[in-house]
């Protein structure tokens, strides 16, 4: 397996921290994060394809001719979204061992599995939500998202990384509550085999 740029890590919960303390993810986590929220009404005219909780969706976009590629209303669940080979994979996952089941779906979609990095680009990943909760709901979720990725025998990289306590901010009264909620890839010019696309930090899905 190779985490682009940390292949040497083998443990999830060391990952996380190392993910959390990357410069140029810290850079683009903050730009994100200094986003104004984005709504999205039917009236947009935009052509998009948006999961709930527990559910998960594989486009083409550019056969599809979609806009958009979103979930949201993410607390101690995470959003995870995959981008290579033409391809947006989406996730909305609430429970530990969903990313297994989410990344072979995706590899055997892309044929990416095995592969190397002088073989193929590694595919594009980004990772929002799951918040430190007080009742700790969320940290194995995402320890299970970093273990899928370090286990698979494909190459990942990680471009956007929101999550645990680097989403995660303090009431008044104390309280942990998660900063970004919602995500999504607003698909520019149809370029899907680079990380051109960006996430929002506040996607929100209106009827």
């Amino acid at each position: 397996m190779v985490l682009f740029g940390y292949e040497d890590l083998t443990d999830a919960v060391a990952a996380i921290e190392a993910l959390g303390a990357d410069q140029e993810l810290d850079e683009r986590r903050k730009a994100l994060l200094n986003d104004p929220v984005m709504v999205v009404t039917r009236e947009s005219g935009l052509r998009s394809i948006h999961v709930l909780s527990e559910e998960m969706a594989f486009v083409a976009p550019a056969e599809h001719d979609l806009d958009l590629v979103a979930s949201d209303d993410a607390t101690t669940c995470s959003i995870v979204v995959l981008i290579g080979y033409g391809i947006v994979g989406v996730a909305h996952l609430d429970s530990p061992q969903q990313m297994s089941f989410f990344l072979k779906k995706w590899e055997t979609l892309t044929s990416a599995a095995p592969t190397t990095l002088t073989s193929a680009a590694p595919t594009s990943v980004a990772i929002a939500g799951g918040y430190d909760d007080e009742r700790g709901i969320a940290h194995p979720i995402s320890v299970d998202i970093l273990q899928a990725l370090l286990s698979s025998e494909a190459a990942y990289q990680v471009q956007e990384f929101v999550t645990s306590k680097w989403n995660t901010t303090q009431t008044e009264e104390g309280f942990s509550c998660r900063v970004q909620e919602g995500s999504d890839i607003f698909l520019r010019k149809r370029n899907f085999a680079v990380w051109s696309s960006r996430l929002m930090p506040a996607y929100r899905w209106c009827h």
